[in-house]
C-alpha cells in the first residue's frame, strides 16, 4: 500500500472515530468529514482543510479501496474499509486511529485516547497489540520512537504515511556538581524548616487546648473543612463512567451521549469504560469498590438493579447499600411483535391461539428484559408460550422474521424496519403511553393488562459514601443534560425517553423494579448460569 498523506490519515481516522462515537450519523457526509478533519480538539496537528481538498482526498482513498462511497438521495456518504484492507482486528484499528488523529503517543496515552473506540483492560493489552502491529508479516504499521528526554515511556507512531520524521533531541541540560559549602548551607536550611514546623505543631496544640478540644479533633475539623473545599471545586480531574455492556447498542449509545454532554457541563472529560460480562456484575462490582469521591460512576440498568439481584444466589456487592443513586437517564419501552404469518391480529386472539397451538417466543438471552417481559406476559395472561433464548437480539429477530419463532418483546428500533416491510406485526406496547414510534399501536394497559409494563432503563450510580454535595451536583448537571433539546431529539430518535429526577426518586424507582421482578423470576425458575 502506498504512503498516505496527513490529510488522508486524518480523514480515515475521522471515519473510524465517528463510526464508534456517533453511529447514528455514520456513514458520514462530506460536510461531516470536513468538520471532523478540522476539529480543534483531539487532533494533532490542527488542520484547516477545504471541502475541495477533502473531496480530492476521498477520491484518492476510494482508488486505494480504503474508503467506500454510497449515495442515498441527493447526498453521498462515506465509510472506511480499514479493518478489512489492512487485515487487523478492531483493537488494532482503534490504536491506529488514535495515532492518526493525535500523533505519536505512549501506550498509556493510547489506552486513554482509545477509550471511546475500544476499552483496553490495561496498558499491557495496548502494548501487546502495538507489538503485533510492529511485527506484522505483511509489513509493520507502527514503530517505536526514541524516548524523549525526561520521559519514562517510549512513544509509538503509525507508518501509514511512511517512516515518521525523527525529532531532534533537546540539548542535555548542563549539570553542575554542588560544592561542600553549598551542601552545608542546604542542610542548615532543612534544619531551620524542621524547627519552624515543630514550632507550628506546638502552636496548633496550644490553640486546640485553649479551645477545649484535642489535637485529634482539631485536625479532624481542618480535614473536614479541606474536604468541603474539595467538594466545592468538584470535579478537578476526569470522571470514569463504567458501562455494563460492550460498545454499540442502546446502553453504550446513551452512556456516550450523556457522557459527552456531561463533560461539557462539568468542564472535565467523562471517559466511558465498557466492562461487559456476567450480566453487568463485573462493572457494578468495580464501582461498588471504587473510592466514594464522585470520579467513578456506573451506568446501571434493569439488568443490574431490577432483574439481576434475583437471578444470582450471591453477589459480590449489595445492589442497594453499596451504591448512591444519582439520577435516572433514559427509558426505552419494549413492544411485542409477532411474525406477520401468525393468524392472531390482537393480544386476546394471540392468547387464545397460544392455548390451542404450540407457540414460541424469542429473546436476546436468558434473564434479560425481553425474556422477562414475555415471562410477565405469560403470568398475567396464562398464555403457555415457550422460551427460545438467543445470543443477542440480532439472531433472535432474524428467526422471528423467518417464522422459526412467533413472538418477541424488544425495543422498537431493532424491529421497526421489519414492521415497515410487513414481515412483523406489533400487537401492543409495554409502556404507560403509546410508543412514540408506533402511535397507532395500543398499550397493554389499554387492552386490560396494565401489569405488562416493561422498559429497558438506564441510570447513574456512584459508590456508597459519595458526599451528598457531589451527588447533588451530578444530579443537577445530568438534569441539565437531559433537558437539552439536542439530547432529547437523539434519545427520542432511538425510541427512548429522558428519565430525569432526584436521587430519592431514582432510589424509589429501583426499589419498585426489584420488588416487581422478584415473583416473576421465581415463578419462571430462572437462575444465572
Amino acid at each position: 500500500m502506498r504512503a498516505l498523506s496527513l490529510l488522508e490519515t486524518r480523514v480515515l481516522g475521522t471515519l473510524y472515530e465517528k463510526q464508534h462515537t456517533v453511529p447514528d450519523s455514520y456513514p458520514l457526509t462530506l460536510n461531516a468529514l470536513v468538520s471532523g478533519a478540522n476539529q480543534k480538539t483531539s487532533r494533532s496537528p490542527v488542520m484547516e482543510a477545504s471541502e475541495a481538498e477533502v473531496l480530492a482526498c476521498l477520491d484518492s482513498l476510494k482508488s486505494a479501496n480504503l474508503v467506500m462511497e454510497t449515495s442515498g438521495g441527493r447526498v453521498s456518504r462515506y465509510s472506511h474499509n480499514i479493518e478489512r484492507l489492512l487485515q487487523v482486528p478492531s483493537q488494532s484499528a482503534a490504536i491506529l486511529t488514535a495515532l492518526m488523529l493525535r500523533g505519536p503517543q505512549t501506550a498509556g496515552e493510547l489506552r486513554m485516547n482509545c477509550e471511546r473506540l475500544h476499552s483496553f483492560a490495561d496498558i499491557s493489552a495496548v502494548e501487546g497489540f502495538l507489538e503485533e502491529l510492529a511485527a506484522r508479516p505483511a509489513g509493520a504499521l507502527v514503530v517505536q520512537l526514541a524516548r524523549l528526554p525526561g520521559s519514562r515511556e517510549n512513544r509509538w507512531a503509525h507508518l501509514l504515511s511512511g517512516a515518521p520524521k525523527l525529532e531532534a533531541p533537546a540539548p542535555a541540560a548542563e549539570t553542575k556538581e554542588a560544592s561542600l559549602g553549598e551542601l552545608a548551607a542546604l542542610k542548615a536550611e532543612v534544619a531551620r524548616l524542621d524547627s519552624e514546623l515543630a514550632a507550628l505543631k506546638e502552636l496548633v496544640g496550644r490553640i486546640a487546648k485553649g479551645l477545649g478540644v484535642s489535637c485529634l479533633l482539631f485536625a479532624l475539623c481542618l480535614t473536614m473543612a479541606a474536604n468541603a473545599l474539595a467538594q466545592a471545586d468538584y470535579p478537578t480531574r476526569p470522571l470514569r463512567l463504567i458501562v455494563t455492556v460492550p460498545p454499540g447498542g442502546a446502553a453504550d449509545f446513551i452512556a456516550r451521549l450523556v457522557g459527552w454532554k456531561l463533560a461539557e457541563s462539568l468542564g472535565q472529560p467523562v471517559l466511558v469504560e465498557n466492562r461487559a460480562g456476567a450480566s453487568g456484575t463485573i462493572a457494578a462490582d468495580a464501582v461498588a469498590k471504587a473510592a466514594p469521591d464522585g470520579y467513578t460512576l456506573l451506568q446501571n440498568s434493569i439488568t443490574t438493579h431490577g432483574i439481576g439481584p434475583h437471578l444470582f444466589a450471591r453477589l459480590p456487592y449489595d445492589p442497594v447499600n453499596d451504591f448512591a443513586p444519582v439520577s435516572g437517564l433514559a427509558l426505552l419501552p419494549l413492544i411485542m411483535a409477532v411474525n406477520a404469518e401468525l393468524p392472531a391480529r390482537d393480544v386476546n386472539q394471540l392468547v387464545a391461539y397460544a392455548k390451542a397451538h404450540s407457540v414460541n417466543f424469542a429473546s436476546s438471552g436468558s434473564g434479560g428484559a425481553p425474556h422477562m417481559a414475555a415471562e410477565l406476559f405469560k403470568s398475567v395472561t396464562g398464555a403457555p408460550i415457550v422460551h427460545v433464548p438467543y445470543k443477542g437480539s440480532g439472531p433472535a429477530v432474524t428467526d422471528l422474521v423467518g417464522g422459526r419463532v412467533q413472538i418477541m418483546f424488544d425495543a422498537a428500533p431493532s424491529l421497526m424496519q421489519h414492521v415497515r416491510s410487513g414481515k412483523l406485526r406489533v400487537l401492543a406496547a409495554a409502556s404507560a403511553e403509546r410508543n412514540r414510534l408506533l402511535p397507532d399501536v395500543p398499550t397493554f394497559a389499554e387492552l386490560g393488562h396494565p401489569q405488562v409494563a416493561v422498559s429497558l432503563w438506564y441510570g447513574l450510580l456512584a459508590p456508597a459514601g459519595t458526599p451528598r454535595p457531589v451527588v447533588d451536583k451530578l444530579n443537577h448537571e445530568v438534569g441539565r443534560v437531559l433537558d437539552a433539546a439536542d439530547v432529547k431529539e437523539r434519545l427520542q430518535a432511538q425510541g427512548a425517553e429522558p428519565m430525569r429526577g432526584s436521587p430519592e426518586a431514582f432510589a424509589a424507582f429501583m426499589r419498585e423494579e426489584m420488588a416487581k421482578w422478584a415473583p416473576v423470576v421465581k415463578q419462571a425458575g430462572i437462575k444465572a448460569e
